[in-house]
């Protein structure tokens, strides 16, 4: 669940910045350029970067405290500009469930042959597959 929320938050930063900084960039005045280089410079994007590549952030690895404070960090920057939540939410965090596999036990029979366990991928929703041909 963390990961998804992390990364969704971040590609809602870059898609933001992309935006903000691309859009209508052929037919921008002297002044409109002005004002995105004001929003948008090499100092803050650096500092926003350097927060989130930090040692303190340990990489962000996925179930981690550290990807929660990721995702907090950037909500805040969300929140400082006056960007609006999705809908009547109450933050930028979108909660969803996330499912962490476990291979417990593998067995495949394929004409009355065993197959080597190590050599079967199998990917399902089901608690217990059996796929049989009659």
């Amino acid at each position: 669940m963390k990961i998804y929320r992390m990364t969704m938050l971040c590609m809602a930063t870059m898609f933001f910045l992309f935006i903000t900084g691309c859009s209508n960039a052929q037919k921008a005045s002297q002044t409109e350029t002005d004002a995105i280089h004001k929003i948008i410079n090499i100092e803050e994007v650096s500092r926003i970067e350097n927060v989130l590549a930090s040692d303190a952030m340990k990489g962000r690895k996925t179930f981690s405290p550290e990807i929660d404070k990721a995702a907090d960090f950037i909500a805040n920057e969300f929140k400082k500009t006056g960007l609006q939540s999705w809908g009547n939410t109450e933050n930028y965090q979108q909660r969803f469930a996330m499912v962490k596999v476990e291979q417990t036990a593998l067995q495949a029979v394929f004409d009355q042959q065993d197959f080597d366990a190590a050599k079967i991928l199998v990917f399902s929703t089901k608690p217990s597959l059996s796929i049989t041909d009659k």
